[in-house]
């Protein structure tokens, strides 16, 4: 979208003029807040669709969408959401709305082969000097409270606890398939998988696991048995 088209539609959002630019002006607010919709469903679950729709409205007026393809509008809605004044009581939305977020970035994010544990064994020594790399959907998170059971629990039914709480909890959002899936890390797995991110050789993660008194082995092990990774590409035939 060019600058002036930007400008444009910030202004009409800002004041909508009558006649047929009121008509567009709604229809630009129209599709941004069903955009967030579909990328929230969570949040619009938790809020109902009344009062998430004039949330929506209120984000969309502050944050105009910049781009023609709404697919992935709303990046800032997270945590717009938790500065939201007449939702600052609500403190679950934000972290809730950044799983939402994942979710959506996981299911069009590139398709990629998995890493398998047979895939690994057969790298021998050559994997320890390489960092494991993450599958490019994955996306890992670390709350200090139960954002992840909440989201859960609100995204399938009996899933999670619908209780918020002060619990360390952790999760995985990836698509090694067609499908988006979610699995619960722990924190040495969440901090395995980070180091990996980093860019980290594999022996210095596992090092780092087993100073913490981690089976390093058995760590790894699960998060490829979960499809997490992929494999190097000189190690594709």
């Amino acid at each position: 979208m060019t600058d002036f088209h930007t400008d444009f539609v910030a202004d009409l959002l800002k004041s909508p003029a009558a006649g047929p630019m009121a008509v567009y002006a709604n229809g630009v607010i129209l599709g941004a807040v069903r955009a967030l919709a579909d990328n929230y469903p969570t949040i619009v679950a938790m809020l109902g669709e009344e009062a998430f729709e004039a949330t929506a409205v209120e984000h969309v007026r502050a944050h105009p969408p910049t781009d023609p393809v709404l697919t992935l509008y709303g990046a800032d809605f997270p945590d717009w959401l938790a500065r939201f004044p007449p939702l600052t009581d609500w403190p679950w939305l934000g972290p809730v709305a950044r799983l939402d977020r994942a979710w959506t970035e996981a299911h069009l994010a590139p398709d990629a082969l998995v890493l398998t544990v047979a895939d690994l064994a057969r790298t021998g020594a050559t994997a320890m000097v390489r960092p494991l790399r993450p599958h490019p959907s994955l996306r890992v998170f670390l709350f200090d409270w139960t954002a992840p059971s909440l989201w859960r629990g609100h995204r399938e039914e009996g899933a999670g606890d619908l209780v918020w709480d002060r619990r360390t909890e952790g999760l995985a959002i990836w698509r090694p398939d067609d499908v988006v899936r979610h699995r619960a890390l722990t924190p040495d797995e969440h901090a395995l998988l980070v180091d990996c991110g980093r860019g980290r050789p594999l022996a210095v993660a596992m090092s780092a696991a087993v100073a913490r008194g981690v089976d390093a082995s058995a760590l790894v092990s699960g998060l490829v048995e979960a499809g997490l990774f992929i494999p190097d590409p000189t190690e594709i035939p």
